[in-house]
C-alpha cells in the first residue's frame, strides 16, 4: 500500500435530477458569463415556449449571471434540468453549494478567488487590533467532475476590517461573499491589501520568517477535515469518511538515486554536496585558476582586508579558496581595484574606472569581488531601488568587459557566522570561472536542453534562457530578450542553439528538451516543428516540459511513514495524464543532510513527449538531475537550473538598461550566480 496521502477528499453528491438553473442579467452573486459562452450549455431545441421568448432578448455580448439557487428576479430565466447541460456546470453547482454551506457555518466565502482555485473561505483567528481581525484562508479545488475536493491553507494572515469602510478605489470587499469593488463613496467590510497592511503597521517579516512545515500543515488540514468537513450535514453533498485520500501505488514513483549520485574529486560519489565537498573536494579545477587576477571594489579597507584574509587563509571551518575550490587568491591587482567614499561617489566613478583600467574588450583573466555598498545602517544615502540599480550597473559594466563578479554584503563579513556563507561564495566563484564543483554520475546523453523563464515588469515580459549541451552542468549559452506576441525570438534562439550544438559537438542532437514556464500554443509548436524538419532537415523529436516558477501549494502529499512529514527526495506522483508532482528536497534515501528542510514540491506538465519516443520517467528524472547542478549554494534547489538560471537571466535583463555585449563570458559561464 502507498505510504503517500494527498490533500484531497472524496465527495458524494446527492440527487441533482430536478435541479433548475436561474439565468439573469441582474447581478445576483451567482456565476458570470457572456451569453455567447453560456448559450453552449443551453439546449435551445428543448426550451419551453416561455423560455424561447426570454432567450430571444439575450445578445451574445450581454453579461449573464447564473445560479442554482432561487433568486428574486421576475425577469430571470428558470431552466429546467432537461433544458441545460448539467454535466458542464456540475463543478459550478458544487462550488455554489459549498459556498452556501460554509456561509451557514459562519465563514466568509469567495466563490471566484482565481489563481487556479475554485473556492476560498476565511476563518477568524483573533483580533489584530481595534479596527482589524486576523483570518485564516482555506483554498479549495474540484477535480474529476467535482467528485474530488482538494484543500489547503492559503494564508494565515488575512486581515479584514471589523467595521465598514468607505471604498473609493479598487478593493477586495466582503459583503456576505468576497468580491472586487471599484466604485467610490460606498461603505464595505474590506480585506487589507499590502499597502493597507503597511499603513496599519503589519510586520511582513513575521510572514517571511515562517517556514512551511509538512507535519504542521497536515495537522491543520486533518483538524479542518474532522471539525468542519466531516460535520457537513446536508443531503445534497457529503464528504466521505476515512481522512485524506491515499495515492494509488501505481501513481507513486521514485527517480533513480543511482543515476543521481554526484561526482566529486577523484570521481568519488556522494548524494549530498556538503559531505561530498568535505570528503572529496571539487570535481574539476577552473581552467583559469592559475592565471586569474582579482580586483576589489570596496568602501571600507577593514571590509576588504578581512574578506581577503578569509578567502586566502580561511575562517573557522572554511579553509580558504585554494584549499576548498583550488583557486589561489595571490594575484591581487591593487592598481585596478577601486576604493570609493560613498555610494554616490561609486556611481560617479565606476564607469570611468572600468573604461580607464580595462580599455580592451575582453578580460576573462580578471575577477571582481564587489563588497556591496548598500548597507542597512545607511538607509538615508540611497533608496532600495537605487541600490538595486547600482548593483545591476556595476555587474553589467564588468560583464561587458568579460569580467565575472561576486557581490558580498559588507554587513555579513564581520558576523561570527560568516564561515557558513563562505563555502557558497567559493563554489559560485569556481562556477563563474568555469570549474565544476560537482557533476552527475549519470552517463552523457546527446541531447540539447534549453530552459526558458520570464520576468514581468509592468506590461513587458522579459525572457531569459539557459542552454545545455550535456548534463555536466556547464552552460552552453545564455540569452535574454523581451517577449513579443509572435515569439519569434524564441524560435530564433532555438535555431541558434541547434546550430551551436552541431558546431561544438560536430554531430546532431538526438533529442531536444525544452523546459518552459508555460504551455506552448499550437502555433508555437508548429513553428518548432518547421524549424527542425524544414530548416535543419532533422528527424529530431522534442518534448516540452512545463515547469511553473511557483512551488505547488495547492497539491501537497504527506508521507505516512515519515509521521505525515515530507516525502522522500525524488518521489513523484501522477496527478493526471501528463501532470506530475515532484518532491525535490534534501531528505535523501541515504546520508541525509544534518538538517532536513521542508520544501514544497514543484508541478510538472509534459507535452508532445508521447509522439517523440520520450519516457515521462526520463524527463522527470532529468529535471531532478538538473536541480542537483545548482552551484549558487550547497543547498539543493527544488527547481532545475534550466529554469532557475533562466529566471536570473531574465531578471537581469529586465533591470539592466544598458546593452550587453555578446561575449564568451556572457555565453559560457554562469555569470548571474
Amino acid at each position: 500500500m502507498s505510504s503517500l496521502i494527498i490533500n484531497r477528499v472524496l465527495l458524494e453528491i446527492g440527487d441533482t435530477n430536478n435541479l433548475p438553473l436561474y439565468v439573469s442579467k441582474q447581478n445576483n452573486n451567482g456565476f458570470h458569463k457572456k451569453y455567447q459562452y453560456l448559450k453552449s450549455d443551453i439546449y435551445e431545441d428543448k426550451l419551453s415556449a416561455e423560455n424561447i421568448e426570454k432567450v430571444k432578448h439575450l445578445k451574445d455580448e450581454d453579461d449573464c449571471y447564473y445560479t442554482f439557487f432561487s433568486i428574486n428576479d421576475s425577469n430571470a430565466i428558470e431552466l429546467s434540468p432537461n433544458e441545460y447541460n448539467f454535466d458542464n456546470l456540475k463543478i459550478k453547482y458544487i462550488r455554489e453549494l459549498l459556498c452556501e454551506i460554509f456561509k451557514s457555518k459562519g465563514f466568509i466565502v469567495s466563490k471566484n478567488p482565481g489563481y487556479g482555485t475554485d473556492l476560498s473561505i476565511y476563518e477568524r483567528i483573533d483580533s489584530y487590533d481595534s479596527n482589524w481581525d486576523r483570518f485564516r484562508r482555506y483554498d479549495f479545488k474540484l477535480f474529476n467532475q467535482g467528485n474530488i475536493l482538494s484543500f489547503v491553507i492559503g494564508s494565515e494572515s488575512t486581515i479584514i476590517s471589523k467595521a465598514k469602510q468607505q471604498v473609493n478605489e479598487r478593493k477586495t470587499i466582503v459583503n456576505n461573499v468576497v468580491t472586487k469593488f471599484d466604485s467610490g463613496n460606498i461603505e464595505h467590510i474590506v480585506i487589507a491589501d499590502n499597502r493597507t497592511k503597511s499603513e496599519i503597521g503589519y510586520d511582513f517579516s513575521t510572514e517571511r520568517r515562517k517556514k512551511f512545515s509538512y507535519k504542521e500543515s497536515y495537522q491543520n488540514l486533518i483538524n479542518f477535515y474532522n471539525n468542519v468537513l466531516q460535520k457537513i450535514e446536508d443531503e445534497r453533498i457529503k464528504v466521505q469518511a476515512g481522512g485524506l485520500k491515499t495515492v494509488e501505488n501505481i501513481k507513486v514513483k521514485q527517480v533513480s538515486f543511482k543515476e543521481n549520485l554526484m561526482l566529486f574529486g577523484s570521481n568519488k560519489t556522494d548524494i549530498n554536496p556538503v559531505s561530498g565537498l568535505r570528503n572529496y573536494g571539487i570535481h574539476s579545477k577552473s581552467p583559469l585558476a592559475d592565471k586569474i587576477n582579482f580586483i576589489f571594489i570596496y568602501k571600507e579597507s577593514s571590509d576588504a582586508n578581512t574578506l581577503f584574509a578569509y578567502l586566502k587563509s580561511g575562517f573557522k571551518h572554511f579553509p580558504g579558496l585554494l584549499s576548498y575550490v583550488g583557486i589561489p587568491i595571490t594575484r591581487l591587482d591593487k592598481d585596478k581595484s577601486l576604493k570609493y567614499d560613498d555610494e554616490i561617489d561609486l556611481r560617479n566613478k565606476i564607469k570611468e574606472h572600468i573604461q580607464n583600467h580595462f580599455p580592451e574588450n575582453q578580460y576573462q583573466n580578471y575577477f571582481a569581488i564587489v563588497i556591496q555598498p548598500f548597507s542597512k545602517s545607511e538607509p538615508e544615502i540611497m533608496e532600495e531601488d537605487e541600490q538595486d540599480e547600482l548593483y545591476y550597473l556595476i555587474k553589467g559594466l564588468l560583464l561587458n568587459k568579460g569580467i565575472s563578479s561576486q557581490f558580498i554584503k559588507n554587513e555579513n563579513i564581520h558576523k561570527a557566522d560568516f564561515h557558513y556563507h563562505l563555502p557558497n561564495i567559493a563554489i559560485a566563484i569556481l562556477a563563474k570561472l568555469r570549474g565544476i564543483p560537482w557533476k552527475l554520475k549519470s552517463h552523457q546523453k546527446n541531447e540539447l536542453i534549453v530552459g526558458f523563464n520570464c520576468k514581468k515588469v509592468d506590461d513587458t515580459r522579459f525572457i531569459g534562457s539557459a542552454v545545455y549541451f550535456s548534463n555536466d552542468g556547464l552552460i552552453g549559452r545564455t540569452a535574454f530578450f523581451p517577449e513579443t506576441n509572435n515569439n519569434n525570438e524564441i524560435i530564433t534562439h532555438l535555431r541558434q542553439s541547434i546550430q551551436n550544438y552541431i558546431t561544438e559537438k560536430n554531430e546532431k542532437p538526438e533529442r531536444l528538451i525544452i523546459h518552459y514556464y508555460k504551455t506552448f500554443s499550437s502555433s508555437e509548436k508548429q513553428k518548432i516543428e518547421n524549424l527542425i524538419k524544414r530548416e535543419f532537415n532533422l528527424e529530431l523529436p522534442f518534448a516540452l516540459v512545463e515547469i511553473n516558477d511557483t512551488k505547488s501549494s495547492q497539491d501537497i502529499c504527506f508521507d505516512v511513514n515519515n509521521n505525515y512529514g515530507m516525502p522522500l527526495s525524488g518521489t513523484y506522483t501522477q496527478l493526471s495524464k501528463n501532470e506530475y508532482l515532484l518532491f525535490n528536497n534534501n531528505r535523501y534515501e541515504t546520508q541525509p543532510a544534518r538538517t532536513i528542510i521542508d520544501e514544497l514540491p514543484i508541478k510538472i506538465k509534459i507535452h508532445f513527449a508521447d509522439t517523440g519516443g520520450f519516457s515521462h520517467y526520463d524527463l522527470i528524472n532529468q529535471i531532478y538531475e538538473f536541480s542537483r547542478l545548482y552551484w549558487r549554494s550547497l543547498k539543493q534547489k527544488s527547481q532545475p537550473v534550466t529554469t532557475v538560471y533562466s529566471k536570473y537571466i531574465a531578471d537581469f535583463r529586465s533591470k539592466y538598461s544598458y546593452g550587453i555585449i555578446d561575449n564568451d563570458t556572457v555565453n559560457n559561464s554562469p555569470w548571474f550566480l
